[in-house]
């Protein structure tokens, strides 16, 4: 590329040479290498306005494509917009210099940055990230993962973008916070929990555990959570007791063992 880059003038003067102003006749009698050499102009010019995004990207923005290793990092043409594929997502390159200078780099690092799942990396952790008086009327997901499961390895982004596009659609964005355990690095906390299956949901409100399920298959993920984040989140204060009353001996259970995780630490 940029070989083609370096030389996209030099090869623009010469099809110019070659290739004049023609009527349909001649187009139809001219030369294959004519053609050759109209076809080797369209693609270097082509690469050549690629490389230069990416360059005024890098320029703009070098901590962020950073992120993207060589042989992640390419360039696509969507309705006339230069994008770059990072782990970060999709990142929007303006298609000329205008654009390109006002675009938001700060609030865009900023936005990749900011972290909307929590790695729960201890008991202690997780005992106050699950009963925080201050965040009590917030929905707190955990999702248990374990590194040996293929399934979890395809949730991961899943889930990812999940807690991203809610915390960011939503009105209030502070009405759920997300978690996320792996299980060899708490193995302690996941044994006590009594969770064997990967991956597992657990749902509580104000420290008392209201949902907890096992998702399947990757693709039944997205449909299963977001189902039960909402419908907990649109519970009236009757259907909540209702919902208490219906299932008080689950909702018991829970709260012992996380009773005695409170006592033991």
């Amino acid at each position: 590329q940029s070989l083609l880059h370096s030389n996209s003038n030099e090869s623009c003067l010469m099809t110019v040479a070659l290739i004049s102003p023609l009527s349909a006749e001649h187009w139809i009698a001219m030369p294959l290498i004519h053609i050759l050499s109209f076809i080797f102009v369209a693609v270097s010019l082509l690469a050549s306005h690629q490389c230069d995004a990416l360059q005024r990207m890098q320029q703009k923005c070098p901590d962020l494509l950073r992120q993207a290793s060589p042989a992640k990092l390419r360039c696509s043409r969507t309705w006339g917009t230069q994008r770059a594929m990072t782990p970060g997502g999709v990142l929007a390159l303006a298609s000329n210099e205008t654009e390109l200078n006002s675009f938001p780099t700060s609030q865009l690092l900023h936005e990749q940055e900011q972290q909307v799942i929590t790695t729960i990396t201890s008991i202690p952790q997780f005992l106050s990230f699950v009963k925080n008086p201050d965040l009590e009327e917030q929905l707190c997901v955990i999702k248990y993962h374990a590194k040996w499961c293929k399934i979890c390895k395809l949730v991961a982004l899943k889930y990812q973008k999940l807690a991203r596009d809610f915390c960011t659609t939503q009105e209030d964005h502070s009405l759920v916070r997300f978690g996320d355990v792996e299980v060899t690095a708490n193995s302690d906390l996941c044994k006590k929990l009594g969770i064997t299956l990967f991956p597992f949901i657990e749902i509580y409100e104000g420290g008392v555990r209201i949902a907890a399920f096992s998702t399947g298959a990757s693709y039944k993920f997205n449909n299963i959570l977001r189902k039960s984040m909402e419908e907990k989140l649109k519970m009236s204060k009757e259907e909540k007791l209702a919902f208490f009353a219906r299932y008080s001996k689950e909702i018991t259970q829970a709260n012992n063992i996380l009773n005695s995780l409170y006592d033991q630490h």
